[in-house]
């Protein structure tokens, strides 16, 4: 199994300050782990959100049209 990165690991890889990673798994654009008081974060699905332009998928990307 892998390990889970923490949230100061994903604002690194994408460049952002630790509590907009919070942010945005809380408005569920980033996918997050709650273990009992903690987020994690799984490093694939970090991986296709930055793949994708920081969006949860394409459809997001280019609006809706």
């Amino acid at each position: 199994m892998e390990r889970l990165l923490r949230a100061g690991e994903v604002a690194e890889r994408l460049g952002l300050h630790r509590n907009r990673v919070y942010e945005l798994s809380a408005r569920g654009i980033l996918p997050s782990i709650k273990l009992g008081h903690t987020v994690r974060y799984d490093r694939r699905t970090v991986e296709d959100f930055l793949a994708n332009g920081g969006t949860k998928d394409r459809s997001e990307r280019e609006g809706s049209k």
